[in-house]
């Protein structure tokens, strides 16, 4: 300690003091070095041949394909699959942006920009389909499609893309007309134009449809869980709503994504459904129809960024 001309006291701190302060900020700058790179590593390390798949625990056909796939296909291709089942479908969603799993086939590629759009998620629909989705039409009260009354109480689905495949079969059955300028995957309840039975059409939650059947004459769209006396008929979809095998954007080059893609490409999967065991859920899917045309070529998206797409 000295003494100022000016009358201050002037500390001068032991050197060990200095020493230790910067010591202390080289330890901190060292640990967020270190955790900014671990945390790369992390972000940018790529599925090994382990890979889980996201499917929706309301529709065990999608389980059964994964299963069918892990089982008979996938050791061909050096890949193992694991199911991982959601009850939550934006869940899917994020588990897939999130690498959290490597991939799934829940929705088709229409419902899968929605969600995109809605959570901020950049899901990535291939040009890979999986299987399609069969219509299923059941009541409480009639057998029979012809025997449903004027002004019947009718549910259809809520969900804009699910709500555009029902009003097409709806519209197919002869019961409703359509806007012939819209775009038939994008119609909904204000493109009908006519309803001569004035059936009195209710959007309802799809996940909710089985629930409230009962409270219907008769309801379009999931028919997962309810009770099969109660269908009517079922209705194979139009091939624009085959879901695709659906990966993380900036996944779409790691090899073993590469691997699942050429798995879930292999003949043998469509073969299962449309010969094999995966018959017995042909009331919720089928065998995706090659023989239709594709609606929006431009869409069919090859998984390698570099591939010409499907014409």
């Amino acid at each position: 300690m000295s003494n100022d001309p000016q009358g201050f006291v002037i500390e001068k701190r032991p050197k060990w003091k200095w020493i230790t302060g910067v010591g202390g900020v080289v330890v901190l700058v060292v640990a967020i070095v270190v955790a900014v790179t671990l945390r790369g590593e992390e972000e940018n390390k790529g599925f090994t041949s382990s890979l889980k798949i996201a499917y929706a625990t309301s529709t065990p056909a999608q389980k059964a394909i994964i299963d069918y796939v892990n089982d008979e296909i996938a050791p061909d291709y050096g890949i193992t699959l694991e199911a991982v089942g959601y009850g939550d479908g934006d869940a899917i969603y994020r588990s897939v942006d999130e690498h959290k799993t490597a991939g799934h086939f829940t929705a088709h590629r229409y419902w899968t920009e929605e969600v995109n759009k809605k959570l901020g998620t950049h899901n990535f629909a291939t040009d890979a389909e999986i299987y399609t989705w069969v219509g299923s039409i059941y009541s409480p009260r009639y057998r029979d499609l012809n025997d449903i009354p004027d002004g019947a109480k009718v549910s259809i689905p809520q969900e804009p893309s699910v709500q555009a495949q029902q009003l097409q079969v709806i519209a197919n059955l002869g019961f409703i007309t359509l806007d012939p300028g819209v775009d038939p995957l994008f119609v909904s309840l204000r493109d009908v134009t006519s309803n001569p039975r004035n059936w009195k059409l209710t959007p309802i939650e799809l996940t909710s449809q089985p629930r409230v059947y009962q409270d219907f004459d008769v309801t379009f769209g999931g028919g997962e869980g309810v009770d099969p006396s109660w269908l009517i008929t079922t209705v194979p979809l139009p091939r624009a709503y085959s879901p695709p095998l659906t990966v993380a954007d900036d996944s779409r080059t790691d090899p073993n994504i590469v691997k699942l893609y050429d798995a879930l490409r292999d003949p043998r999967l469509q073969r299962w459904l449309k010969e094999g065991d995966g018959q017995q859920y042909n009331l919720v899917i089928a065998a995706v129809p090659t023989d239709q045309p594709l609606a929006h070529p431009e869409l069919y998206v090859p998984l390698d960024p570099g591939t010409e797409r499907q014409q």
